[in-house]
């Protein structure tokens, strides 16, 4: 019924962490270092030329930003892909208006319940 995510206290007997780290969030750094290695990679040239950044930095820096995006966002208790595919659609897909047409108010008026035509 509750899922607990497991914690990390402390490294080994000795060493406390300065607050607890949970497993999902050290899998998911794992997961995007992994991922994000090979677009760091292309773009080290440029990391090098503009910001002297190396690329193992630059991985690590995208890493923990997407780290803390993916930890930190709701989407809103659906799955991550379909929620960002309901996003994708509703930007695309048209929407049920009529666009260009001019603003049309209602010509009538209505007193005591009967409507009477304005011109």
């Amino acid at each position: 019924m509750f899922r607990f995510a497991g914690t990390i206290h402390r490294i080994d007997s000795r060493t406390r962490l300065p607050g607890p780290v949970k497993v999902d969030t050290i899998i998911i750094f794992l997961f995007m270092y992994a991922l994000l290695y090979f677009p760091s990679w292309l773009l080290g040239p440029v990391l090098r030329a503009g910001f002297h950044v190396d690329v193992w930095f630059a991985d690590f820096a995208f890493s923990v930003g997407a780290t803390y995006f993916f930890t930190n966002f709701d989407p809103a208790g659906k799955f991550l892909p379909f929620y960002i595919l309901d996003i994708i659609q509703f930007y695309i897909l048209p929407k049920k208006h009529r666009v260009g047409s001019p603003f049309r108010p209602d010509r009538r008026k209505r007193e005591n319940g009967e409507y009477f035509l304005l011109d």
